[in-house]
């Protein structure tokens, strides 16, 4: 296990040469802000196999045939990209809202689990309570990769 300002390290002045006969090839798992740091050479992240966990997919989603009719249909609506927050307020609003209109505001915290995630770009919901005196998180996580020069979700 190495730190991250190591892992940067090794990154940066990385020079592997894959070799076809090898067996063993590397993963790096990483901090999702290495996809940040222009001085890292995108190459070195593709021969490292670079993965990260994320809390939502939003450096995946424009790579996604969903996502690009999302931006398309925002587009035409808004005559711009989508920024910020946009993908995570759509999804956590529809999210909440159908299960409000389907349980109620009474039962909705008996049934966080239980909504439709099929329409969702950009965040799954997997809540979890602590305690019986605790809120609920969601603790649902992506994990990200680096291939073929875009970020994805691995499946």
């Amino acid at each position: 296990v190495c730190s991250y300002y190591l892992c940067l390290v090794t990154i940066q002045n990385s020079h592997i040469k894959p070799n076809p006969n090898d067996i063993m090839s590397i993963i790096l798992f990483s901090m999702p802000e290495i996809k940040d740091y222009k001085s890292i050479d995108i190459d070195a992240l593709l021969k490292l196999q670079v993965h990260f966990a994320a809390s939502t997919k939003d450096i995946a989603i424009m790579n996604e045939e969903k996502g690009k009719e999302f931006i398309n249909a925002y587009n035409s609506i808004y005559k711009g990209i989508p920024e910020g927050y946009v993908f995570q307020g759509y999804d956590i609003t529809l999210y909440h809202l159908s299960l409000l209109k389907k349980y109620g505001k009474n039962g909705i915290l008996n049934h966080l689990n239980e909504g439709n995630q099929d329409e969702l770009y950009q965040i799954q919901f997997n809540y979890q309570q602590a305690s019986q005196w605790s809120g609920f998180e969601n603790k649902h996580v992506y994990i990200i990769k680096c291939s073929d020069y875009k970020y994805k979700e691995a499946k």
